[in-house]
């Protein structure tokens, strides 16, 4: 197995056929085909599906391309780390960030990546804590800010953050509810919706803690997408539970309120997460400092 190799499976995951990767890498059909299938043969394991709607990894495949990212993502720091002084730092770097607090610094961590390191290249990765721990193990992800569950193991964590959870409702110019306790009772009578729970550790958290207060929610709709629940709650569809660092826009323009459950204090912790068997290299550690700074 070489670097050549691992170039050529991750274009071919990407371009999702052999053709359209050839193209791209500019290495004929029968070479590339051959290459993988020298690599399978090493490996002794499938690692491509082939259907007529394209190429897409199984599930050996998927761990392979993980690591093959990992693995020419470091490649690629070691001409940099080696002749670079910090502050001329290169390479690449993946960061994730959970859905919640990237609407606070997104992009204000990004635009502070550029102007510090304009030379390093930053992935910048978004979705539910669950699925970027699983990320940063499989070693995608360099580095994660995300909340994590007690039971997921494998990284180095340190809590950061903390964040409050609200019941988040549609705001009635004419009402001055906002911030205002609100009891169980009447969030029994209310529909909600919520996030699609696979993955979502914000989800799962809010599950343990109202089963404790015996409350179960009257769920109408679960939705993936973070924006489409807060459209539907600004438009009074349903209210939902939601951080502030999710619904702080919303908040502002006065589109959502935010109140808290009578009696239910919810908060949790952010925490920054790095894998437990890869130490941070010098491009990942800068791009953490950044990360940390944005937050603070």
């Amino acid at each position: 197995m070489d670097l050549r190799q691992l170039r050529y499976f991750i274009g071919i995951c990407d371009a999702g056929s052999i053709t359209a990767a050839a193209r791209k890498l500019h290495v004929a059909q029968p070479a590339l085909s051959n290459h993988i299938a020298n690599l399978e043969a090493e490996l002794d394991v499938k690692l491509l599906h082939r259907s007529s709607s394209g190429i897409v990894p199984t599930d050996k495949g998927e761990i392979l391309y993980a690591a093959a990212q990992r693995v020419l993502r470091e490649v690629s720091q070691i001409p940099h780390e080696v002749s670079s002084e910090e502050d001329n730092l290169g390479g690449r770097v993946v960061i994730g960030v959970s859905d919640g607090p990237t609407n606070i610094i997104g992009a204000k961590f990004i635009k502070n990546m550029l102007a510090r390191y304009p030379k390093i290249t930053m992935n910048y990765v978004t979705g539910h804590s669950a699925d970027l721990h699983r990320k940063l193990v499989r070693g995608a992800v360099d580095a994660a800010f995300i909340i994590k569950e007690p039971q997921l193991g494998g990284v180095n964590h340190r809590a950061v953050l903390h964040d409050k959870v609200f019941v988040a409702m549609r705001n009635d110019p004419n009402s001055d509810k906002h911030n205002k306790p609100i009891s169980i009772n009447k969030l029994r009578k209310l529909p909600f919706v919520f996030s699609y729970g696979e993955g979502d550790s914000i989800l799962t958290y809010l599950e343990k803690s109202l089963k404790k207060a015996r409350f179960t929610p009257q769920v109408i709709c679960e939705v993936e997408s973070l924006s489409v629940i807060k459209e539907l709650v600004a438009d009074g569809c349903a209210c939902t539970l939601m951080s502030w660092s999710a619904a702080y826009k919303e908040v502002e323009d006065k589109r959502i309120i935010l109140r808290p459950i009578e009696g239910l204090p919810l908060e949790y912790s952010l925490e920054l997460c790095t894998a437990i068997d890869r130490p941070p290299s010098a491009t990942v550690s800068a791009a953490i400092n950044v990360l940390l700074d944005t937050i603070n």
